[in-house]
C-alpha cells in the first residue's frame, strides 16, 4: 500500500514546471490530502492535486520568486490563507501554499474559514500535519532529489489500512 512508484505516470505532464522550478529554488513539493489516500488505495487517475511547500530556510523573496516563474507557465490566482491556485487552461488545475499555523478564536460555533493564518517557511512536515482534519489527510508524497518518498508522521496509512 505505500508503494508511489506508479504516481510518476498518473502525473499530469503540464505539473513538471511547477515541480522543476519549486524544487530549484529548493522547495521540497508535498503533494497531500486526497490524491495521496487515492493513490495508496489504488487509483487508477487522480484530479486533485494540492502541494504543500516546504523549505529549509525560505523567505518571501523566495516565494515570491517561484509565483513570478510560475506565470511563465500558469496562470495564478492567490486564495486565502496562502494559498495559490494554478491554471493551464481547461487541462489543469493544481493548489500549492506553504506550511501554515493556524489560530482559532473561541467561539461557539465556527464556520469553515473561521481562522487565521501564518506560513512558516520552516515548519516540519509533522507540525503542519497536527493541523489537517483528518489522520489520513496527514499524509504526504514528497518529491525529495527526484524520487518521491511517503511521509506519514500521524500514522495515516495505518489508519487507512484499519478501514480496508
Amino acid at each position: 500500500m505505500t508503494d508511489l512508484k506508479r504516481l510518476n505516470a498518473l502525473l499530469p505532464p503540464e505539473l513538471k514546471p511547477f515541480l522543476e522550478k519549486a524544487s530549484a529554488l529548493g522547495f521540497i513539493p508535498v503533494l497531500v490530502g486526497g490524491a495521496v489516500r487515492d493513490l495508496l488505495l489504488g487509483a487508477t487517475a487522480i484530479s486533485d492535486w494540492d502541494f504543500e511547500l516546504h523549505h529549509k530556510t525560505g523567505s518571501d523573496s523566495l516565494w515570491s520568486k517561484l509565483q513570478h516563474q510560475l506565470k511563465e507557465n500558469y496562470q495564478i490566482l492567490p486564495q486565502p490563507h496562502g494559498i495559490v491556485k494554478a491554471q493551464l487552461g481547461k487541462e489543469l488545475e493544481f493548489e500549492f501554499a506553504l506550511p501554515r499555523v493556524e489560530t482559532y478564536p473561541a467561539k461557539d460555533i465556527y464556520a469553515h474559514s473561521d481562522f487565521t493564518s501564518k506560513p512558516v517557511f520552516n515548519l516540519s512536515f509533522e507540525q503542519a500535519s497536527q493541523r489537517r482534519d483528518f489522520t489520513l489527510n496527514a499524509i504526504g508524497a514528497a518529491l525529495v532529489n527526484n524520487h518521491w518518498e511517503l511521509w506519514d508522521p500521524l500514522h495515516g496509512v495505518t489508519a487507512l489500512q484499519a478501514r480496508e
